[in-house]
């Protein structure tokens, strides 16, 4: 948004967080085929897994994957100005059921946060705090994954 000066101001924080928190984005879907799994597993340094079981990071990966909304569309959500920028933030992984190779995951998630925040040196942050579940055909929760992104505003 454009003030009268040609500056760009904040975002109201109290419209983002009635805007926001409890949104639910679209379902998603996606699965970790067997070469994307090699590659994560030689990438990360993982030692072999049981038969077709994923490495306990994959959660974040498929969640991200598969939320149904893009990073892009999320900043878009949360007001990201051009000259902001964006961090990834705290990471907490709940794993109910090892996540399997090939197995078509149903993706839910939510934005639980919105969060307004100062720092000495990188001034004025909002913190998006959102919660994905993982969930295979049966539609059980084989995995959470709650992730914030931080948007550092630059005024």
């Amino acid at each position: 948004m454009l003030a009268d000066e040609g500056v760009l101001l904040l975002p109201d924080l109290h419209e983002l967080r009635e805007r926001l928190v409890g949104l639910r984005f679209p379902d998603g879907v996606t699965a970790v085929r067997e070469h994307e799994a090699w590659l994560g597993h030689e990438a990360m340094l993982a030692p072999d897994v049981d038969g077709d079981h994923l490495h306990p990071l994959w959660p974040l990966i498929v969640g991200m994957r598969g939320m149904g909304t893009s990073v892009s569309e999320l900043c878009e959500l949360v007001g990201k100005r051009p000259d902001d920028a964006i961090m990834f933030g705290e990471l907490e992984i709940t794993q109910v059921a090892p996540l399997v190779v090939e197995t078509l995951y149903t993706v839910r998630g939510e934005i639980r946060d919105v969060v307004r925040r100062t720092g000495r040196r990188a001034g004025v942050f909002d913190v998006v705090t959102f919660e994905l579940e993982l969930c295979p055909p049966s539609g059980a929760v084989a995995a959470t994954v709650i992730n914030s992104f931080v948007f550092v505003r630059r005024t």
